[in-house]
């Protein structure tokens, strides 16, 4: 996404916020992306390492550069621990909203899918599919993770 971590978090500070095209994002009031990653992280903070939250694999090049960026983070002082987290139940859910949302989004333009690339024309014929019953019980997949998380 960027060099630094600063040139994320001005991208992330410049899109977020409500917009009339997403009406469910969180409020921007009170966030500062920017401020975030220029304070101190507290020396108490501990940071969790999972190599496959969706239990679909992950290529083994791929997670070995990962594993040794997070446990490199030992080296100034955090500690690193491994944790095992499977939401592999909410894969279905995630594939469902985000075909919704590619058409949504692309809702004024279907007629042009065959100028689209090939990815984004088959996230938008996958969300084309999706039953109103999926949307549903993708919505109840979305309550539990919130549930999970925010506590």
């Amino acid at each position: 996404m960027a060099r630094f971590a600063e040139d994320v978090a001005l991208m992330l500070q410049a899109m977020c916020g409500p917009s009339p095209l997403t009406p469910p994002l969180q409020p921007a009031e009170g966030r500062d992306f920017v401020a975030a990653v220029r304070s101190k992280v507290p020396d108490t903070a501990r940071l969790a390492y999972c190599p496959d939250i969706t239990g679909i694999g992950v290529d083994a090049q791929i997670e070995s550069v990962c594993r040794k960026a997070a446990l490199g983070m030992e080296d100034y002082g955090f500690v690193v621990e491994e944790v095992r987290l499977d939401l592999s139940f909410a894969r279905k859910a995630f594939l469902a909203l985000r075909g919704f949302w590619m058409v949504a989004h692309h809702f004024d333009h279907l007629d042009k899918l065959e100028h689209f690339g090939k990815n984004l024309s088959g996230n938008i014929q996958a969300g084309l599919r999706v039953s109103t019953r999926e949307l549903a019980a993708a919505e109840k997949v979305r309550a539990r993770l919130w549930a999970i998380f925010y506590k």
